[in-house]
């Protein structure tokens, strides 16, 4: 069964920039285990599969983040990989994509921005289901895809959501941060986090890592 709040798996060598991050994310919601290192993160894998793996690309020791990548997908080619760096090697890149990364983020980066790359990893399901689409494309959905998405959609009905607020939602599963949702609805930031306050009241839940979680139980 899936914890009501996601679980993330962060691995960095370097400490301080370990517990910042893992600091930021708990206070987002998230459940965070951390690892030292690529080969200690791959083992804590192993032993305890998470939502979300988010690994520092240049590391020290013999496991660097590409190795870490592909070991990830070798034990769950369906885990989301998130590579933190801070730099951008085009060889490199293409290497990460070959294997399946999911993002890349360039470091420093603040917590809106790692939160929103996560969420949209997390939630390919919820674009799914809020976002229409034309019958045409329904015809290679499996029945699971299917069923999934109409438990989302009542889900979602079921809440009285207003347009704006399914609106609101639909950009949040793209991982976009409160200012870029104001700029796209043409709304003002406050505003955008007034509709998010009522979709956590509605959702009984109060973040967006709860949010998105709980509308991926939904589905499954």
């Amino acid at each position: 069964m899936r914890h009501l709040s996601p679980s993330i798996l962060l691995i960095d060598d370097e400490p301080h920039v370990l517990e910042l991050i893992s600091d930021d994310l708990k206070e987002e919601g998230f459940q965070v285990s951390t690892a030292k290192n690529g080969a200690e993160g791959i083992r804590l894998f192993k032993k305890k599969p998470c939502d979300v793996v988010i690994t520092d690309m240049v590391m020290e020791g013999l496991v660097d983040g590409i190795q870490v990548l592909k070991e990830i997908k070798k034990i769950d080619p369906s885990a989301p990989v998130v590579i933190l760096t801070g730099y951008w090697y085009q060889d490199t890149a293409r290497e990460a994509f070959q294997a399946g990364v999911n993002d890349f983020i360039l470091k420093p980066c603040n917590s809106e921005k790692l939160v929103g790359v996560i969420e949209n990893c997390l939630n390919p399901v919820l674009v799914q289901a809020v976002l229409p689409k034309p019958r045409t494309e329904s015809r290679g959905h499996s029945n699971d895809d299917s069923s999934s998405l109409a438990r989302l959609k009542k889900a979602l009905i079921e809440v009285s959501l207003s347009q704006r607020e399914t609106e609101v939602i639909l950009l949040v599963s793209d991982g976009k941060t409160d200012a870029e949702i104001g700029r796209e609805l043409q709304i003002s930031t406050g505003t955008v986090k007034s509709h998010l306050k009522n979709i956590f009241r509605k959702f009984k839940v109060h973040s967006r890592a709860q949010l998105i979680a709980h509308l991926y139980k939904k589905a499954i």
